[in-house]
């Protein structure tokens, strides 16, 4: 039986969080978005397992964020990711995001949001997965809500 040294946090409390944005998403493909809620995504485009079309790559290399309200088509959740039909220069173009390429969630609406910080390396650490696409240190940490809330605070002070 292998010997394990630590536990790793970080990669559990990703998970969890990555948990969260799943089922907000899979309660929005069920029911819709009511209200004046609305999701604003943003995501690595580099990251290997995203489908975006060529130009949006181009546009985009780095990353890319996306709000999915209104005007969303066919929003799919799989254990590992999202896709969703979008609509880019009056043009519906299908997108397709693992949930390891997140970098920020926010529903601006109920204060909500949770950001993940970037490194070298993507690591697939939804549902059990964990393989990484590159050897090195896991693409993601998160910050604590708290803290995220703090900030925010801040900010609508200003």
């Amino acid at each position: 039986m292998p010997k394990h040294n630590s536990i790793d946090y970080d990669a559990i409390l990703r998970k969890a969080l990555r948990q969260v944005i799943r089922e907000i998403l899979v309660n929005a493909a069920n029911y819709g978005i009511s209200g004046e809620h609305h999701f604003l995504i943003t995501f690595a485009t580099n990251h290997p397992w995203v489908e975006l079309p060529d130009y949006l790559k181009e546009e985009y290399p780095d990353e890319m964020m996306i709000v999915i309200q209104h005007e969303y088509w066919d929003l799919e959740v799989t254990a590992d990711g999202f896709s969703v039909t979008l609509c880019f220069d009056e043009v519906n173009e299908r997108i397709k995001v693992p949930f390891s390429a997140l970098i920020e969630f926010a529903d601006p609406s109920s204060k909500f949001g949770l950001q993940f910080v970037n490194y070298d390396n993507f690591e697939e650490d939804v549902c059990d997965e964990t393989q990484n696409v590159k050897d090195g240190y896991p693409r993601t940490n998160v910050l604590s809500l708290d803290d995220f809330r703090k900030s925010k605070k801040r900010g609508d002070d200003d």
